[in-house]
């Protein structure tokens, strides 16, 4: 009887905590909320659907009134407010927003590394050119994150390639560069699966690997990103509800072509680097422990389990 009660408690600490947490972090946290931050107006007013407290300037006009009133308040500066801004929209359900069009390029994407070719540039090409044919499932799924109905008017296939096919390309070129040359360090310094091991093994080649991955994702994907959902963005009508208000100064990209691209890059603000890099590092502070705790407990409650249900 202790060991039913045992194992009905640890599937619901599985399937009632730690997939659900593991789905906010690794899908809400870093999927949504970097969306959020590459496209929010930090110049825009305060929201009304969040109940949020205003921040207001020092000096005050004669009669306790503000001056200039209310100052902006960046949502996307604060993993709560985020948190908050989507829990008002649609509840929990809103933590789950876009994931079928984000699912559907999922498999686009794992379909192209696992094609198997004989020549490594024809596998360049593949890990390309077959997901940036799904560019649609991408912008839908950018436009689904950002909308605030359910519905919204689809884009024109050529005003769709023409905008978000450059940023596409650049994106799916640096993830592929970045992943030849991680693998290329694991090939050339013989790494073996013991190496990831904190005992035993070589762990010193493991940190570098992490840090080499870690710098190359940051300085060259993560950049390509933010300009691709950022050209993603502006092939919203301008009359769509948004979750944030828009940066104004995605109007010109939807004109297409390369000039698309740059003008994404001439966009980004010193402000808006920042604010994207201290999302990351909150992020990654923040899930990585309670990933570690949850996992951790979950794995020791089965293998006790499993000792538990032995006969020697």
């Amino acid at each position: 009887m202790a060991g039913i009660v045992s194992f009905v408690g640890f599937l619901i600490f599985t399937f009632g905590l730690v997939i659900p947490v593991a789905f906010f972090m690794f899908y809400t946290a870093y999927s949504v909320f970097p969306i959020l931050a590459a496209v929010e107006d930090f110049d825009a007013p305060i929201y009304e659907s969040l109940d949020l407290p205003q921040v207001v300037d020092e000096a005050k006009a004669p009669g306790g009134l503000e001056k200039d009133g209310p100052k902006p308040l960046r949502v996307s500066s604060s993993l709560r407010s985020m948190t908050r801004l989507l829990y008002s929209s649609r509840r929990c359900f809103s933590f789950c927003r876009g994931y079928s069009w984000f699912f559907c390029f999922g498999i686009i994407k794992s379909l192209a590394l696992g094609v198997c070719v004989k020549s490594p540039f024809l596998g360049f090409l593949a890990q390309i050119l077959l997901p940036l044919a799904a560019t649609r499932f991408h912008t839908l799924w950018v436009h689904s994150v950002l909308s605030s109905s359910r519905k919204h008017a689809s884009v024109e296939a050529r005003k769709l390639f023409r905008t978000a096919g450059p940023p596409m390309a650049l994106y799916l070129t640096s993830e592929a560069v970045v992943q030849r040359i991680v693998v290329q360090y694991y090939k050339g310094v013989g790494m073996k699966w013991e190496d990831f091991m904190p005992i035993g093994g070589h762990f010193h080649k493991s940190f570098i690997f992490w840090m080499l991955l870690a710098v190359l994702t940051f300085f060259l994907v993560v950049p390509a990103y933010v300009l691709l959902v950022r050209a993603e963005a502006s092939l919203l009508p301008s009359d769509e509800q948004t979750l944030v208000p828009l940066d104004p100064a995605l109007e010109g990209l939807s004109e297409g072509g390369v000039m698309a691209l740059v003008g994404a890059w001439r966009s980004l603000t010193r402000a808006r680097v920042i604010n994207l890099v201290l999302l990351y590092i909150k992020m990654f502070m923040i899930t990585v422990p309670v990933a570690f705790v949850l996992g951790f407990v979950d794995f020791a409650w089965y293998i006790v389990m499993a000792m538990e249900s032995w006969r020697f």
